[in-house]
């Protein structure tokens, strides 16, 4: 199905695949006065909106883990603060110079309005790793 803008908001729902090195973050979700993955990217994506934005993501990690291949998505106004239409390889370029360099955006791509990061999930794959001693 193609992706859509919903007529309730008039938001248009973007696909984000990124990786982070979670090393120097307390975890993915927001937290008052800690950096959190969710808090970097979020400002980053408010910078180029003007507008608060929520992301969704596919799993939440804890402080230390990283991603390799996450997910996430988030609804954008139909237009950029200039009135541009969204180019995704645009955004791509821009939050990456915006984020810090233990966050990438890998892709970013228009999703269809039904698309949930967390719910339209198909598996997750988890990897630990334990140093002994």
């Amino acid at each position: 199905m193609e992706p859509t803008l919903n007529p309730e908001s008039g938001f248009l729902r973007f696909r984000i695949d990124f990786s982070y090195d979670g090393t120097n973050f307390n975890g993915w979700a927001r937290q008052p006065e800690l950096r959190t993955v969710q808090a970097s990217m979020e400002e980053a994506i408010s910078g180029l909106t003007r507008n608060e934005v929520e992301l969704v993501v596919a799993g939440r990690t804890d402080a230390g883990v990283h991603a390799i291949a996450q997910v996430a998505h988030v609804d954008l106004p139909e237009r950029d603060k200039y009135g541009k239409e969204w180019r995704c390889d645009d955004l791509i370029y821009r939050l990456n110079r915006m984020l810090d360099e233990d966050i990438r955006i890998n892709s970013i791509a228009l999703a269809p309005n039904f698309f949930h990061a967390r719910f339209s999930a198909l598996r997750r794959k988890y990897i630990y790793k334990i140093a002994d001693g």
